[in-house]
């Protein structure tokens, strides 16, 4: 049998809007006070603090951890041509570049891509992971079932 926590563990080890959370969210206010004292870095805070909206669990898992590391370097692998003048480089960046507030779901199995839009604000990200705490389950494998299933999607 599937288990649910840790596939929401997992999928949410990393704030689901992580790279938007690098840069804008550090003054904001989380609301478990607990996390603020943790020696963690301020995106995996931010990461806790979302996650316990849903479940009063941490995300600590070795198991978590090594599926990480195996799944970001497979996500990161991007083919670039070998340039070695520092000019072409230049241009091959930023014409690869996507601005963050340009995001694109880009499709590698068919080659193509869809803007996806993101979030105007954290507290619209914090608002999701309150309304799915506020729903009632009858245990937390079936909150963190739906949960899981409603993010991943």
């Amino acid at each position: 049998m599937p288990d649910y926590i840790l596939k929401l563990k997992a999928l949410l080890h990393d704030p689901v809007h992580k790279i938007w959370s690098f840069q804008n969210v550090k003054g904001e206010d989380i609301k478990h006070r607990e996390v603020l004292h943790l020696n963690k870095k301020w995106h995996e805070k931010v990461a806790l603090d979302l996650f316990k909206f849903i479940l009063n669990d941490n995300l600590d898992d070795d198991k978590i951890y090594d599926a990480d590391q195996i799944s970001s370097a497979l996500s990161r692998i991007v083919v670039a041509p070998n340039i070695e003048n520092k000019e072409e480089r230049r241009r091959f960046n930023e014409e690869s570049n996507i601005p963050l507030n340009q995001p694109l779901f880009i499709d590698p199995f068919k080659i193509s891509s869809e803007e996806i839009g993101n979030p105007s604000s954290h507290d619209e990200v914090k608002t999701v992971f309150k309304k799915i705490g506020n729903m009632d389950f009858k245990d937390d494998e079936e909150r963190a079932k739906f949960a899981f299933l409603f993010l991943w999607r």
